[in-house]
């Protein structure tokens, strides 16, 4: 973080079409191919966006004391204001988004297991977005980030 190595408590994992890449805060995840079973999830993702999805970055939440601070997801990698979909399993965590950099949170929503929340067109231009701590939450959460690539 700012150039300094820290120890992240989230664990992530990159699936998606062969090629595929994405590259954020020095971290780059290669795609590993999609598990078997994943095309009805996909073809779902579709019908609900229209967007045909690439990529997934799969987190592994151990407990609520792994979070997610405040950024935008605007890295090169991604095709300009496609949507991303967020697929929460496991325990509820909160959402929040805020205008710009330096904005209140605008929106918090708390992500049930099996929600799915979809951020479009110019949001990642004008929003940034986090999960924070949740001290009391003891229980895992995985979230499927999923994401059209260049």
């Amino acid at each position: 973080m700012f150039g300094k190595p820290i120890l992240v408590r989230r664990k992530s994992y990159g699936i998606g079409d062969p090629g595929r890449r994405y590259r954020y805060s020095g971290i780059e995840k290669a795609a590993s191919p999609w598990p078997e079973g994943f095309g009805p999830l996909l073809d779902q993702l579709h019908e609900r966006t229209g967007a045909r999805f690439t990529f997934a970055l799969c987190n592994f939440y151990p407990d609520g004391e792994a979070g997610l601070g405040w950024h935008s997801d605007d890295e090169d990698d991604l095709v300009r204001d496609a949507p991303i979909a967020s697929l929460s399993l496991g325990a509820p965590r909160d959402f929040a988004m805020r205008a710009g950099r330096h904005g209140r949170a605008c929106l918090a929503v708390l992500l049930a297991p099996g929600s799915l929340l979809v951020m479009e067109g110019k949001t990642q231009r004008h929003y940034q977005h986090r999960v924070p701590p949740r001290l009391r939450c003891t229980e895992p959460r995985l979230n499927l980030t999923f994401r059209v690539m260049q």
